[in-house]
């Protein structure tokens, strides 16, 4: 398998050999495939932008004698917040006069909507990661600096925080009210700190995921907190390849006086490309994120 990989790439325009035995042809050919390797977990692009670009227009746009203009109301008010930022000098306004020699780079900008918010309904976004062909945006150009927040794993204490345990040692008066939140219509009781599924009888027409889900699952009680033995723990993965999908599971395990008790902690799918890849090769690519997983539920 590794031969069969190695011999599709490529570095240069006529070929050359590896340890004098394998081909390199162009990375350009197979950039799609080291594409699908990235597990930092990098979601893969939308297959259906054209639609929802589409459906973006359609509300974002009406038609009035046969030409197309911008709802009036956003219009207004994003007309008003440019104006505001022009007032605060977050912004200025670019004379004919006014010396333009040297790099010149232009931010586009668009507007977000979040009717549902009760402060800020519209807010406007530039993008500086915008660039024209064959030249660098003006985020490729500016330093980063380091990264040094925590990587989002570490809000899997939080899950540790809200054992029942800890509830019990808190004074009555400094409790939070929520004792129980939706989760897709499954309900989360905070003060247990357990997932609990009720099985109703299908009375509704409609077939959504979140009909569905709350419909087959069965009524049971999943805890969320583990262990807190950290020091003997078992870690198993299990990888897997189809023609459609490859995918990975870890379960942990602690050995208890009865039974081994196995507990389900990380779970990651990726669809295969439509072009279609070999049933090996998509099997390597379930390895490598099932590795790539592992380091990441260590770290």
């Amino acid at each position: 398998m590794v031969d069969y990989l190695t011999s599709e790439l490529q570095v240069a325009d006529k070929p050359s050999t590896l340890d004098g035995n394998y081909p390199i042809h162009r990375i350009s050919d197979t950039d799609q495939f080291w594409k699908l390797e990235c597990l930092e977990i990098h979601e893969q692009p939308c297959d259906y932008d054209d639609e929802r670009a589409l459906e973006q227009f359609k509300e974002n746009t009406v038609q009035i004698n046969g030409k197309y203009q911008t709802r009036q109301q956003e219009f207004e008010q994003y007309h008003e917040i440019i104006k505001d930022q022009l007032r605060s000098d977050i912004i200025e306004k670019i004379e004919p006069y006014m010396d333009q020699v040297g790099a010149i780079h232009y931010l586009p900008h668009h507007n977000v909507l979040t009717p549902d918010k009760e402060t800020i309904k519209l807010r406007i976004i530039y993008d500086a990661s915008a660039h024209v062909k064959r030249s660098k945006s003006l985020n490729d150009l500016l330093y980063r600096g380091p990264i040094i927040l925590p990587d989002m794993e570490a809000s899997m204490n939080i899950r540790e925080f809200l054992d029942v345990r800890f509830n019990e040692i808190i004074p009555d008066h400094d409790l939070a009210s929520l004792n129980a939140r939706k989760i897709l219509v499954i309900m989360w009781s905070t003060k247990l700190d357990i997932i609990h599924i009720i099985l109703k009888q299908w009375t509704i027409n409609e077939f959504t995921k979140r009909n569905i889900l709350q419909f087959v699952a069965s009524q049971t009680h999943l805890p969320r907190f583990i262990t807190n033995l950290t020091s003997h723990m078992n870690f198993n993965i299990f990888t897997d390849a189809s023609s459609m999908r490859y995918t990975t599971a870890i379960y942990t395990y602690r050995e208890g006086m009865r039974k081994r008790e196995p507990y389900l902690v990380y779970a990651k799918s990726r669809i295969a490309p439509m072009k279609g890849m070999t049933i090996p090769r998509l099997e390597l690519l379930a390895i490598l994120i099932g590795v790539q997983a592992g380091r990441f539920i260590l770290n």
